[in-house]
């Protein structure tokens, strides 16, 4: 007997340590409902009581079985509350159903660790009940009017873009069409060919000769066309004004070249109707 009771209360001493490091922390779960529909959140408040010096840790939640139908959806962080000789720790836990029925909610485990060693407190397993989102089949609401609002410019700002889009390919459109059927310019015209003045003089001097003026008797006429056509042709061929000047002007002060020219078609004018093309031909070539 003395043996068994040594034995007994050898027990009893081992456990007191850790029955009051337990007795040391308390937790609580509540919500303000115990039922939810499906696929709601339900939020759980948890409270720990600690003595100062107790580091309790984050809480583990293991559904078990239960995890099929219920989950943890997240949680807030530990809310720190001093009361007198204790802490009371606070937390919110978010859990949803995705099953209809009754459901208990596992035992929610606390390691905390404190003088007296390491230990888990627990809560209260939490029953829930889940309902399925009633509908009522039987009254059917009336069909509410129709608001219109009023009207503002903007409402109209994509049709008035499109329009626009539409007017500018029509006028893109119309405008390469016209560019295409554009009459054909014509070719630049060919520069025009400057004809030397001994051609000219050869021309009208062969004119001179056909008209046979010298040979009618018309010698003052033809004299007057002769001199004229040769005073022409030296005002083209030097730059001269030789049809204002006389012989000698031309002479002394243009061109005493083209006055010798002219001097000696006048001293044989009984000859003029040849010897003027000769000469004119020749200072053509000379040219």
């Amino acid at each position: 007997m003395k043996v068994e009771s040594r034995k007994i209360c050898s027990f009893i001493l081992f456990l007191l340590p850790v029955l009051g490091l337990q007795a040391q922390v308390s937790a609580l779960l509540e919500a303000d409902s115990s039922h939810l529909y499906v696929g709601d959140p339900l939020t759980l408040r948890l409270h720990v009581n600690h003595p100062p010096g107790t580091l309790v840790e984050e809480p583990v939640v293991e559904l078990g079985e239960e995890g099929k139908q219920l989950e943890v959806l997240g949680a807030s962080r530990w809310d720190t509350v001093a009361r007198g000789n204790e802490i009371l720790l606070q937390k919110e836990l978010v859990v949803t159903a995705w099953d209809t029925g009754f459901f208990l909610l596992p035992a929610v485990q606390l390691p905390f660790s404190g003088p007296g060693g390491r230990d888990t407190a627990r809560t209260d397993p939490f029953p829930l009940e889940v309902r399925s989102v009633q509908t009522d089949s039987v009254f059917v609401a009336p069909n509410k009017a129709i608001v219109r609002e009023p009207w503002h410019w903007k409402d109209a700002l994509p049709w008035l873009i499109g329009l626009g889009s539409l007017a500018l390919a029509v006028l893109a459109g119309w405008l390469f069409v016209r560019w295409r059927r554009r009459p054909a310019e014509p070719p630049p015209a060919a520069p025009e060919r400057i004809r030397p003045p001994h051609e000219i003089a050869l021309e009208k001097l062969t004119g001179l000769e056909s008209r046979k003026l010298w040979q009618q008797g018309q010698i003052k006429e033809y004299h007057s066309e002769l001199t004229y056509i040769l005073r022409e042709y030296l005002e083209n061929r030097f730059g001269i004004q030789a049809l204002e000047q006389t012989t000698r002007e031309i002479w002394q002060k243009e061109n005493p070249e083209a006055g010798r020219l002219l001097e000696a078609v006048q001293a044989y004018l009984a000859a003029v109707g040849v010897e003027a093309k000769i000469v004119v031909r020749d200072w053509g070539a000379f040219k």
